[in-house]
């Protein structure tokens, strides 16, 4: 009996290996790793239609979706076709049929590195998905508190896993404000007596604590998630908007508007980068919803293509701003003396369009082509800066009052008056030195992290 049951699985197996099959190939599946897959398939008429197997949480298989697209007939078709919360297998169970179905009327199927879907031919062997390798990075933001300078990486995981498990209550200082709160009481009671903070009374919201750092010069707006992703780090403040709203061209008064701009606050503790240095994830410490208690949660870069979570979000929030926790100098401390140089950075700069003068720039003031300023994306407001133009070795002093630019190997924008001054307009960007000349009691770039702009080669 033993025996003939034996027999039976495995002609069970046979079958459905015989099913999987079409054209003298199986139907692969996405395996249950949680890494992304994406089927392509072609017909005879050259059409390309992609099947994308999405998992919402690198590394786990449930939340997911099944993404069609027909990339040939219809650009900018995209269709969600299934998703999963909590029930393990199904996503996996849906593609395999959905492929199977396509297979039947005629498609030919086979699976490809996602990033290289728009770069080649299909093909009919099948590409192993490989996940970037992981390296996490130890540097944070960084203060100088009681004369000592400290990395907040550690100080923070530590206040973290203190503050970690707290019932949602807003009344007790619990809710995802409330939380935060807690962090810099307990950080300037452990760590930094002078660290100057929004005081609960004069900003007990989100979008108030959002508002004090704006007046400070201190807060990002994020108009491009993964270009901006390098300023994640630990000691960033990150806020978010309402679930699945989508802002666009954000603007620093429309996030302080109630029910409308920011909904949600916390605090990085940990990063994680690939071997290029590029953020994959962050842990962020902040208080949840009725029923949550607060809690250390891990976020993932999401392709914006790929997925219905907005990249670096929470959730379905979109990210809006970031801005460091603390200040690197000692509040209590007189402001530093000028420096003839603070620190030196090379990349490439470019300078406005004409057409952008007379708009606000972040700091709350105008463009104006014709006064000597500059945008950057980490230096605080009224920042002086020395930009020397390596190919005519030519000088200029601006006052940062902006932020930007937000392309890949650009580390500076410089207004037209300016850009004519070190003759870069006929080249319109150029590799160029920058020497801080005036310190400042704001967050400085870090040397040490070669995804900040202190770079000697731009990326």
């Amino acid at each position: 009996m033993m025996h003939l049951k034996k027999k039976l699985t495995h002609l069970t197996i046979i079958v459905l290996f015989i099913i999987g099959c079409r054209h003298d190939r199986i139907i692969a599946v996405a395996h249950a790793n949680g890494e992304d897959n994406v089927a392509v398939c072609t017909n005879k008429y050259t059409h390309k239609r992609v099947v994308t197997l999405d998992y919402i949480v690198a590394g786990k298989q449930v939340p997911c979706q099944v993404v069609y697209e027909k990339r040939t007939e219809k650009t900018d078709h995209r269709q969600v076709l299934w998703r999963a919360k909590t029930s393990v297998g199904y996503c996996e169970r849906k593609t395999k049929r959905f492929i199977q179905k396509l297979t039947r009327y005629g498609w030919q199927c086979s699976y490809k590195e996602i990033k290289k879907i728009s770069e080649e031919t299909p093909s009919d062997k099948p590409i192993t998905v490989v996940p970037p390798v992981a390296v996490n990075m130890e540097e944070g933001y960084r203060a100088t508190c009681n004369n000592q300078p400290i990395n907040l990486k550690n100080p923070l995981t530590q206040i973290a896993k203190k503050l970690t498990g707290l019932k949602y209550d807003s009344s007790q200082l619990q809710d995802c404000a409330g939380i935060f709160h807690q962090v810099v009481k307990q950080f300037k009671h452990d760590y930094c007596p002078n660290y100057d903070y929004p005081n609960v009374s004069h900003a007990r919201d989100t979008r108030r604590i959002a508002k004090w750092y704006h007046k400070r010069g201190e807060l990002i707006l994020i108009h491009s998630p993964l270009q901006q992703s390098s300023m994640i780090k630990p000691g960033a403040v990150m806020f978010y908007g309402y679930p699945n709203k989508r802002y666009k061209n954000v603007k620093a008064k429309d996030l302080f508007v109630q029910n409308t701009g920011i909904n949600h606050i916390g605090v990085v503790i940990s990063v994680m980068r690939d071997v290029k240095n590029k953020v994959l994830s962050y842990q962020l410490f902040h208080g949840r919803r009725p029923g949550k208690p607060s809690s250390i949660t891990d976020f993932h870069k999401r392709q914006s293509t790929h997925s219905y979570y907005p990249p670096f979000g929470n959730g379905r929030e979109q990210w809006l701003a970031i801005t460091p926790l603390v200040k690197q100098q000692d509040d209590s401390q007189p402001p530093a003396k000028f420096q003839p140089t603070v620190i030196v950075l090379k990349g490439e700069a470019s300078y406005y369009a004409d057409s952008l003068h007379g708009r606000r720039t972040a700091s709350g003031k105008p463009y104006n082509k014709n006064k000597f300023t500059a945008a950057h994306k980490t230096l605080p407001f009224g920042t002086r800066v020395r930009i020397t133009y390596l190919k005519t070795k030519k000088s200029v002093e601006v006052v940062i009052n902006d932020r930007g630019p937000f392309y890949k190997k650009r580390i500076i924008d410089l207004s037209r008056k300016a850009a004519e001054q070190i003759g870069l307009i006929r080249a319109g960007h150029g590799k160029v030195k920058i020497e801080v000349m005036q310190s400042t009691t704001s967050v400085l770039p870090n040397k040490n992290n070669k995804n900040v702009d202190n770079e000697e080669k731009p990326n």
